[in-house]
């Protein structure tokens, strides 16, 4: 067998391109390898601490307090902990961090209720290099109040704020200034506040917000000369993601329609209506998706573009997203109303002019048999390593005969994007796509002739040969 040898540096360089955990089974190859992994920077900036044991403590300690001075990613979850191990966070953890805030870049903590204004107290030096803060709280009772003073307020580059079951400030402190994009979730049973201090930056010359993510029981609705001052902040605003079970107050109150991106989980169909008229008048693109919300548990996104663009949707487009169940959408909403009466409107179903649906999804569409008259282009993502087997959850009758598409002139199917940095995972979707996918045929009708079959990433051995023939 050929062996092949690398100098250290062409070496080093190769672990410049791997994350933290490949890093770690390279130090366990051999020796040699040990020495130069445990050399390496990405070993000293990225730190994890999932247990209290002694070892990882000890590790913890040896790692964040070293010699390195580059840039630090925490990652720390730290739950279910004896009294006595929340006696060693306490006196060796927290010291630790607290004395390399200033390397701080990137920062995960989930700690339990108790843990959390002991934590506070040690996050009162200025972080000059954050950029991203996440900070999760394990309840016991009522959410927890944050002090407005973290970092002393300096934090110029902190442009990410997650705060889950933590409350944020009332009013606009300096540790909010420079912040962009936050997700603010809290229980399922909580009422909260609307943040209104984030949306009244506008005034206080702070880089507006960009995308904001509210999940709560309730949100208690700002004053009415609030909603005025905090217009010119929603005209900024690129993004809103919203759960809340008072969200008809909110649709009526709030200035939504003028945030291009909106996604919410309306409980009715009125709600659904009234955001759909968020939509302009025009073109639209349709797109079905796979997804997946852990806090809800979601696992179809129903998106509406309004655009003349041709997709991918981008945040320049006005988009209206509604997350589904699957099995919801194909029994009629159990309940909750014809969901696809709403979604397959014949009045947005004329409008629509290219339609993206990702395959596991597809058996919406074949059981539905919505028709699309003025559809140009269908995109279908090819997405099995994902989502598991797109045939295994399509309860369609034999006789649907699918989408109608008269004036369809191009069908792709491509393969669902793979975080490029998991090439291993990549490497399995080929495998599992190659050997699990065959003679595909997706069931439509009123296809013209003239229609075009694009494969993009995709082997043509997945196609059913007869059913390709009917494209050019």
């Amino acid at each position: 067998m050929a062996r092949l040898h690398l100098s250290v540096d062409t070496f080093t360089l190769v672990l410049d391109y791997v994350a933290f955990p490949c890093l770690l089974r390279a130090a366990h190859v051999c020796r040699s390898w040990r020495s130069i992994a445990l050399d390496h920077p990405t070993y000293w900036r990225d730190i994890r601490l999932h247990s209290a044991s002694p070892s990882a403590l000890d590790c913890f300690s040896a790692r964040i307090t070293s010699r390195q001075q580059g840039p630090l990613v925490l990652d720390i979850k730290l739950s279910g902990l004896s009294g006595s191990e929340r006696g060693q966070v306490l006196q060796n953890v927290f010291p630790a961090m607290r004395a390399s805030i200033h390397r701080w870049r990137s920062v995960s903590i989930h700690l339990h209720q108790t843990l959390s204004f002991p934590l506070f107290s040690h996050l009162h030096e200025p972080a000059p290099c954050l950029e991203i803060l996440a900070l999760s709280i394990e309840l016991l009772s009522s959410a927890v109040d944050t002090l407005p003073c973290l970092f002393q307020g300096e934090c110029p580059q902190h442009h990410t704020l997650k705060f889950y079951n933590l409350l944020l400030p009332s009013d606009l402190t300096p540790m909010l200034y420079h912040v962009e994009h936050i997700v603010y979730r809290h229980m399922r049973m909580r009422s909260v506040d609307f943040p209104v201090a984030l949306l009244l930056k506008s005034g206080c010359n702070a880089p507006p917000l960009r995308s904001i993510e509210l999940s709560a029981n309730g949100l208690e609705l700002p004053r009415t000369h609030a909603v005025a001052e905090m217009e010119e902040s929603f005209r900024t605003l690129r993004s809103m993601s919203l759960f809340a079970r008072n969200d008809i107050d909110l649709v009526s109150t709030l200035p939504l329609h003028l945030i291009p991106e909106l996604r919410l989980w309306p409980l009715d169909l009125n709600r659904r209506r009234r955001m759909l008229y968020h939509l302009d008048s025009g073109a639209l693109h349709l797109r079905i998706d796979a997804s997946s919300n852990n806090s809800i548990h979601e696992d179809t996104l129903v998106t509406y573009a309004s655009t003349s663009a041709a997709p991918p949707f981008d945040v320049t487009t006005k988009q209206r997203s509604f997350p589904e169940e699957c099995s919801d959408f194909f029994s009629e909403g159990r309940g909750r109303g014809d969901l696809a009466g709403l979604y397959f409107n014949p009045t947005y179903l004329e409008r629509i002019v290219s339609l993206t649906v990702s395959l596991s999804r597809w058996g919406i569409l074949v059981h539905h048999s919505p028709r699309f008259p003025n559809c140009r282009t269908l995109t279908v993502t090819v997405n099995y390593l994902q989502f598991g087997d797109p045939f295994s959850r399509v309860p369609v009758a034999a006789d649907s005969p699918g989408p109608g598409l008269p004036s369809l002139t191009e069908l792709k199917l491509e393969r669902a994007p793979v975080e490029p940095c998991h090439w291993q995972l990549e490497h399995e979707f080929f495998v599992a796509l190659s050997g699990h996918i065959r003679g595909l045929s997706l069931r439509i009708h009123e296809v013209p002739e003239s229609c075009r079959l694009v494969l993009c990433d995709v082997h043509d051995s997945i196609v059913d040969p007869v059913w390709a023939s009917r494209f050019k």
